[in-house]
């Protein structure tokens, strides 16, 4: 999603910036930005498939630029179609190797494959060409996880907190990675504040609930575990 949807999102909401998109594009139907903006809108509204339709028609306009392709990979893995958004990833590549966002967009693609190795590769890729950016530190920091590396997970999860501290999947990136390593203490202090940075994603409160477990705190466990229930699967362990 480009930095002005993305914004405008966060303001408006993405229902209302859809809206206003939809209105746009029917006055100028044949403007390959505005599909994309819509398509970017979309699926930040949750709706996919209409996105990926979007997308396409702003590519059947012309539009076969690196950040467009990138647009239509991101949208392919909402959709969890990651071997299609892993051939955009790598078209978008070959058209703007430097596009540090691209390389993430590859990771995620190969992580959805199951190719956790390769993802890493990709989300290293992505920091030699931008390191200021937090969520790749955190998104570098699972995928070490995954590869059942800790201690390097770790550290990158530190550095990711280091760049923005106020970073809540970074927190609770920490939190698993302590987890991990047995240190059940600091894993709760990381999630309680990864929590209290965003108390509706669930999957801190499912976090939160396996380091009380750690520390023998059953009770408190399973009530963490019931709000997180009651918050259904809001919240992901990774985000920008």
């Amino acid at each position: 999603m480009s930095l002005e949807i993305g914004e405008a999102v966060s303001e408006l909401g993405a229902g209302a910036v859809v809206a206003a998109l939809e209105e746009a594009v029917a006055r100028e139907p044949n403007e390959a930005p505005l599909h994309v903006a819509l398509a970017a809108a979309l699926d930040a509204d949750g709706r996919h498939a209409a996105a990926l339709a979007s997308v396409d028609r702003a590519v059947s306009l012309g539009d076969g630029s690196a950040g467009t392709l990138l647009c239509r990979a991101d949208i392919l893995a909402n959709l969890g179609r990651h071997a299609d958004a892993l051939a955009a990833c790598d078209t978008a590549i070959a058209l703007d190797p430097g596009h540090a966002g691209a390389h993430l967009s590859r990771a995620i693609a190969l992580d959805g494959l199951g190719r956790h190795a390769m993802a890493l590769d990709a989300c290293e890729s992505a920091l030699e060409l931008d390191h200021g950016l937090a969520w790749l530190h955190s998104d570098r920091a699972r995928l070490l996880l995954l590869l059942d590396r800790p201690d390097e997970a770790l550290d990158a999860r530190g550095r990711a907190l280091e760049i923005d501290p106020g970073h809540a999947s970074s927190h609770a990136n920490l939190g698993a990675a302590l987890v991990s390593l047995g240190r059940h203490a600091d894993a709760l202090a990381a999630y309680g504040q990864a929590v209290r940075l965003n108390p509706d994603a669930s999957l801190f409160h499912y976090g939160l609930a396996d380091a009380l477990d750690g520390l023998g705190r059953g009770g408190e466990a399973a009530e963490a575990r019931r709000r997180a229930a009651a918050l259904g699967h809001g919240g992901v362990l990774t985000a920008p």
